[in-house]
């Protein structure tokens, strides 16, 4: 590395496991293996009957599968809410069965051998369905299993299964654990006026005796039963393709003008993903069904569920578009689904993979200033959990319900930890390892080891190291910088890591160095590698700012004490990340007037608007009456954030004189979430003229009920 003289400083460090402002102990939650089995299943053939008056349902389940040694003559099956019936061999011969609180064991006639295979027929009905999901450890909100929907202003009278994460074995009796994989038909009885969706291809519909139709469909290619799906109601469907492949979007009759806003930009994406990926669509076809009671999506293959508050209105593009999330759940269909986690703890094998994926889609999509934001608010979500909740590896075995490892370790932190690995290893050989494991391990289970793996294979790199510090330990780097300059022209930065934990003892990270100059830009690379390290860098002149991350990738929490004048300088010529991270550095001075000048003019015309956005922030929290001429003018700005930081800010000034202009902007505004914040500032000034304006508000509909949730919270502050 030229122009760098490098001085390495170790320390003997005392480590402690416990992370500051932890609220959830993690270790006292059992450890978990990945699970025994005793069979291998085949394939499944389900045939369900539904009666919705009753939210009863009857069904049958042909199993074939294998044993996995001799002498096999009685199998368990995971079995929840229905009650069985009968079970019978191929031949029609009833078998004797026990069917306890959570299982279903299965006592075969005769005995078998490894090389055999067998198959079965379960008989089973279940009536007055209703699932207590909170059992299980999802939310209440959540219909785990199946549900039967009554209808509402939101939704038509319907009937959905959610497999995720151990769903199936409420709807059909299955060995449901992500560690073996089957083929399956799925048939569905339903109302002659319903349309009924499952993985897979279509085969046939058939009308029965009593005018019901029968949807039968068959998903070839083998996949966990976590990713099962049932659907039936009145759908519309409307069509679509990625070459020869179907890809189709099953909505409610209401939403018909509104879907293709979601959903449009679908094949793109998948074509996007294919390229990503360097690994074609593998399945049949990709539909796309809307359900209520979940508030994002639900993988399942072929046939992705998405909460029905994905679609939405032109004027709710601006602060929900859904691309993220059709992203997100079509890459999936790569990580999940072809390649499948082989228990609960790999998780991040399909999430963190898929979070990644929605951010690299950000990055195509929407450029760069926007890929930046999308990795900036990634890091944030991770750290607000590991700082306010717990930290944990990624790759943890320590769970009560498989639903504890879908956190923001696993989608966030992940996600960033892929995007620092592709910085490592270069973007050709990244997207090369990725291409090795989705094509060694198609259709199978996996484990994180195969991934690295597949790394050593294609690059000749061994990162297990990265993945030792990043994938199987808790936390994150916590640095301090500090930077001297003398007219020598030497800079030297120290860069210390702080953090306590049990290990690794200290992070060995790759960072990027930008130092701005009057003569230029110059960019170095430096590798942490102890508890303290100091940099030496020859340079031109005193620079005007040292951006440490200049590439923004760093998953650590770091802090970087600059002067004003480098702030101010920076705020103006850095790029967005950067930009963002002096205007926060500035709010340390913001009671100074040549700071707020600065921030003002930030906030009126920085080219990018989370910069505005950000500096209205700033200056909200430190706000004077001299401000209101910039919040009052930037109500206007044409990006609906901004927007809502300068109606905050006018709510923080708490004056009455601003009510009608906040009564005005909520009339007249077209954004749900920056009419929301006006009502929230309305709420904080308190003036009582405007209690009956805020409980018609309230009355208002909005995406997420956005606005009726502002209203009611407004109101709250008169009580």
């Amino acid at each position: 590395m030229a122009g760098i003289r490098i001085i390495a400083i170790g320390f003997l460090l005392c480590s402690s496991s416990a992370a500051i402002g932890q609220t959830v102990d993690l270790y006292s939650r059992p450890f978990q293996a990945e699970r025994t089995r005793t069979y291998d299943v085949l394939h499944y053939r389900v045939h369900l009957i539904f009666d919705e008056d009753t939210k009863s349902f009857s069904g049958s389940n042909t199993i074939t599968m294998m044993p996995l040694s001799d002498s096999f003559t009685e199998l368990h099956l995971d079995a929840e809410t229905f009650v069985v019936d009968s079970v019978h061999n191929a031949t029609g011969e009833m078998l004797s069965f026990t069917q306890e609180p959570h299982n279903l064991q299965v006592r075969l006639s005769r005995t078998y051998a490894y090389t055999d295979t067998l198959q079965f027929t379960v008989y089973y009905h279940a009536s007055n369905v209703d699932i207590d999901s909170e059992a299980y450890g999802m939310s209440e909100s959540y219909d785990l299993g199946i549900d039967f929907k009554d209808e509402t202003d939101e939704n038509p009278r319907l009937i959905n299964t959610l497999s995720f994460p151990e769903g199936a074995r409420h709807w059909m009796p299955s060995y449901d654990h992500p560690n073996d994989r089957a083929s399956h038909e799925t048939l569905l009885t339903v109302r002659p006026e319903y349309k009924a969706l499952s993985n897979g291809r279509l085969v046939s519909v058939t009308e029965e005796e009593n005018g019901l139709m029968t949807w039968h469909w068959d998903q070839r290619l083998p996949h966990p039963t976590y990713l099962y799906v049932a659907v039936a109601g009145p759908y519309v469907i409307l069509e679509d393709s990625l070459r020869s492949i179907p890809v189709n979007y099953w909505v409610y009759p209401k939403d018909v003008d509104d879907a293709m806003r979601s959903f449009e930009r679908t094949p793109e994406i998948l074509e996007f993903m294919e390229a990503l990926y360097g690994v074609p669509y593998p399945w049949i076809k990709f539909d796309q069904v809307t359900i209520p009671g979940i508030g994002g999506g639900a993988e399942s293959t072929t046939a992705t569920v998405l909460g029905h508050v994905t679609i939405h209105d032109e004027h709710a593009e601006q602060d929900y578009p859904s691309d993220w999330l059709v992203a997100h759940e079509a890459a999936h269909h790569w990580f999940g689904n072809l390649v499948s986690y082989r228990d609960w703890s790999q998780t991040w094998i399909s999430e963190s993979f898929a979070t990644w994926s929605e951010y690299a889609w950000a990055c195509h999509a929407h450029g760069s200033d926007e890929c930046a934001v999308n990795l900036q608010s990634k890091k944030d979500a991770y750290f607000r959990e590991a700082n306010d909740r717990y930290r944990r590896p990624v790759v943890f075995e320590h769970w009560q319900y498989p639903n504890q490892n879908f956190d923001r370790h696993t989608y966030q932190k992940g996600a960033v930890i892929l995007e620092m690995l592709r910085g490592i290893l270069g973007p050709v050989n990244f997207q090369r390892s990725i291409q090795r494991f989705l094509n060694d391990h198609a259709f199978q289970p996996v484990h994180t080891y195969d991934f690295i793996t597949a790394i050593k294979d294609v690059t000749g790199q061994n990162m297990e190291w990265f993945f030792d510090q990043w994938i199987y330990s808790a936390g994150h780097p916590e640095i301090t910088i500090t930077q001297a300059w003398d007219t020598s022209g030497t800079l030297v930065l120290t860069v210390e890591q702080s953090q306590d934990m049990a290990s690794p003892f200290v992070y060995r990270i790759p960072v990027n160095v930008r130092i701005h100059t009057a003569s230029g830009v110059q960019e170095e690379q430096i590798w942490l590698s102890e508890r303290t390290n100091t940099f030496e860098f020859q340079v031109d002149g005193r620079p005007h700012f040292v951006r440490f991350d200049a590439d923004g990738t760093l998953l650590a929490d770091w802090s970087f004490e600059k002067d004003i004048a480098d702030l101010r300088y920076q705020l103006v010529h850095d790029d967005v990340a950067g930009r963002r991270r002096a205007a926060l550095g500035l709010e340390a001075h913001a009671s100074l007037t040549e700071v707020r000048a600065v921030l003002s003019d930030c906030a009126a015309s920085d080219p990018f608007w989370n910069v505005r956005m950000t500096c209205l922030d700033v200056l909200s929290r430190n706000i004077t009456d001299s401000d209101a001429g910039l919040f009052s003018a930037s109500i206007h700005d044409p990006h609906s954030r901004v927007r809502a930081a300068a109606v905050h800010g006018l709510g923080e000034l708490g004056s009455e004189e601003y009510s009608d202009l906040l009564v005005e902007f909520y009339g007249n505004d077209t954004s749900y979430f920056a009419r929301a914040e006006a009502l929230r500032s309305l709420g904080k000034i308190g003036d009582p003229s405007i209690v009956q304006f805020l409980e018609e508000a309230a009355q208002d509909s909005s995406p997420r009920n956005v606005i009726r949730s502002a209203a009611e919270w407004a109101l709250e502050q008169f009580d």
